[in-house]
């Protein structure tokens, strides 16, 4: 089994166990912006941000944005967070 497919699955019981925190929104959502899915990503920051607006719910994506890879500046710039292609 691939990574990511791992740890969506472990995210997704984990939150159907106790709920969708926003925390375990913002670990869905970085593992969907590895995997190419910035859409996903997107719709669970969002709903991270309005359950618990707080900066370190855009920690680590703003990290993974960092103009190092020319592939997740456009992934963040696709759904509006840190570098613009």
């Amino acid at each position: 089994m691939e990574p990511s497919k791992e740890a969506l699955e472990v995210i997704q019981s984990a939150m159907d166990k106790f709920g969708p925190w926003a925390e375990m929104l913002d670990t869905r959502a970085l593992v969907y912006l590895k995997s190419h899915r910035a859409k996903q990503a997107s719709a669970d920051l969002q709903k991270a941000i309005a359950m618990k607006p707080t900066p370190t719910t855009l920690s680590s994506i703003k990290t993974k944005c960092a103009p190092r890879r020319r592939r997740a500046r456009f992934e963040c710039a696709a759904i509006g967070i840190g570098a613009t292609v």
